[in-house]
């Protein structure tokens, strides 16, 4: 198992990610139960922008080491971008409750995202307001507090983000346009 994850990062290292993938797809049946090779093909497969096979294969890898908190933080992201935000925020929830990632602005950012797209506007604020204490640097955070703190009419609070927003990234395009 290690030589063939091996050789295929090393085929991904050489911009080869097809290459991998198929050599990692034809070596699944033979690891049957290794999750690390799912955990592989998930990541390529994420990379590829192909997120609905890639939440296929990292679930399959989440049941096979469900203790791996690298393996959550993937299933996490390809739900994200498959759109499945109920699942993703059930796993992003679970990994902010590690004390290992909770210092993690960006799975913060994740998790007001998925909430806004649920509709729990109250619970995205939250997580935004976290992302914003936990990485204040971040335009990106900023930018979606002032958003969520919008649609709660909110008005102070999203021109103060925004104006935050602004000064990290005078060229926020999305920033300006919502201050």
């Amino acid at each position: 198992l290690a030589y063939v994850l091996a050789a295929a990062e090393t085929l991904v290292d050489m911009n080869r990610a097809d290459e991998a993938l198929s050599m990692l797809n034809t070596k699944a049946d033979t690891f049957e139960h290794s999750a690390e090779i799912r955990d592989a093909i998930g990541l390529l497969l994420t990379g590829k922008s192909r997120y609905a096979e890639a939440e296929s294969i990292l679930q399959q890898a989440s049941f096979l080491s469900v203790d791996d908190q690298t393996i959550r933080e993937h299933l996490a992201m390809a739900e994200y971008f498959n759109k499945d935000y109920r699942e993703a925020a059930e796993q992003f929830t679970k990994l902010l409750n590690d004390e290992k990632y909770k210092k993690r602005g960006d799975l913060y950012l994740a998790l007001g995202e998925c909430n806004e797209q649920l509709g729990r506007i109250d619970d995205a604020k939250a997580a935004f307001e976290t992302a914003t204490q936990i990485s204040p640097g971040s335009p990106e955070a900023w930018v979606s507090l002032a958003k969520v703190s919008l649609e709660k009419n909110d008005l102070r609070r999203a021109e103060l983000a925004l104006r935050k927003a602004s000064s990290l990234d005078a060229a926020s395009g999305e920033a300006n346009l919502l201050l």
